[in-house]
């Protein structure tokens, strides 16, 4: 009877709070709203699941063929899992052997302690060039050091000044000697700093380039008797000269055709007539060139491109000198420049 009577009490006492909370005309209207509230929320659920009702139960078909996939398919998926398990425990597979191999897993370690050592290789080095120790280092903070570099580039940006500033002369030239009946050809480049100064390359093919002697031994009714003849081969030769001017006359000097010589050249009428002079070949091989290599040449210079040359060579020996006769065309860089330009230009 106790225990009934503090029931009692107890509900008597929570409907007396109910009956202060909800009897006010506050509490009236707290339940007013609430319920409203309940009301607008079934009410905007209600209306959501009619919007989107077509969603939902294409969800609920997506999750009923899921789950229909997986009851059919998951003994299958189970058995895979296994059977990937079993092989991890035999340690086969890479996952296998890094889980039971130990030599695997050292290397794994030695590799992961490997790449820690570089990359604190990397973070000192990075700290050396920050406190500026080392090349790369004094260039990053050495002022001097960037101002040298700087000086060299310069230096070098003036030399790239001073070649562009070369004038260029490339030229073609053939000579046909007449009593040799030989053509002999020149291609040259000739590099100008200045109006008094150039350096000229040229490759030469001469008809006469190599000669040896070659012995023939023949016998006639018992009798050995020994042939010479020389044997002659076309090849390409090399001149590398230096050349000064002087007022009409040009000095050149260095290498012409293999072997040392030099060379005169005087200049009449603006530089369209030209006698020249040229020695070398002081100590030949060729049996019939006991002498030095003496050549005259004179040409014109027509429309400043066409060069036609009449000459004499190897005036020193009677067995090889010759007359000739030659033409050649010569252009400066501006005129290679509108060539290569013009070419370019009709290729596109």
């Amino acid at each position: 009877m106790t225990r009934f009577s503090s029931i009692a009490d107890d509900v008597k006492a929570v409907t007396t709070s109910l009956r202060e909370v909800l009897g006010s005309e506050e509490g009236k209207q707290n339940l007013k709203e609430v319920l409203e509230n309940a009301k607008g929320l079934t009410k905007g659920i209600n209306e959501w699941v009619q919007k989107n009702q077509e969603p939902l139960s294409r969800s609920i078909s997506n999750f009923e063929s899921f789950s229909t996939s997986l009851k059919e398919e998951g003994n299958a998926l189970v058995e895979s899992l296994t059977r990937m398990a079993q092989k991890m425990e035999r340690g086969e597979g890479t996952l296998g052997k890094l889980i039971n191999d130990d030599e695997a897993y050292e290397k794994l370690t030695r590799a992961l302690d490997d790449l820690g050592h570089s990359l604190k290789g990397v973070e000192n080095l990075t700290a050396k060039v920050e406190r500026g120790e080392g090349t790369i280092g004094k260039l990053f903070t050495d002022e001097s050091a960037y101002e040298n570099i700087n000086s060299a580039l310069e230096g070098i940006g003036n030399a790239v000044g001073r070649i562009e500033k070369f004038r260029t002369h490339v030229g073609f030239r053939n000579e046909y000697q007449l009593q040799e009946s030989q053509n002999k050809g020149y291609f040259t480049i000739q590099l100008q700093p200045r109006a008094d100064k150039f350096y000229r390359v040229e490759i030469v093919d001469d008809p006469r380039g190599s000669v040896r002697e070659k012995t023939t031994v023949i016998t006639t009714d018992g009798v050995p008797t020994t042939i010479t003849e020389l044997e002659t081969q076309r090849r390409l030769k090399l001149s590398a000269l230096f050349g000064k001017r002087v007022s009409n006359l040009g000095l050149r000097i260095g290498l012409v055709e293999n072997t040392f010589g030099a060379g005169a050249d005087y200049f009449l009428f603006n530089d369209a007539f030209r006698v020249s002079v040229d020695v070398w070949d002081f100590n030949s091989d060729d049996p019939l060139s006991e002498r030095a290599h003496l050549k005259l040449t004179t040409a014109y210079t027509l429309f400043k491109y066409i060069t036609f040359e009449a000459g004499y060579d190897q005036i020193l020996n009677n067995d090889l000198n010759t007359f000739f006769i030659g033409a050649g065309l010569r252009f400066e860089d501006d005129d290679l420049k509108y060539l290569i330009g013009s070419m370019a230009t009709a290729a596109f």
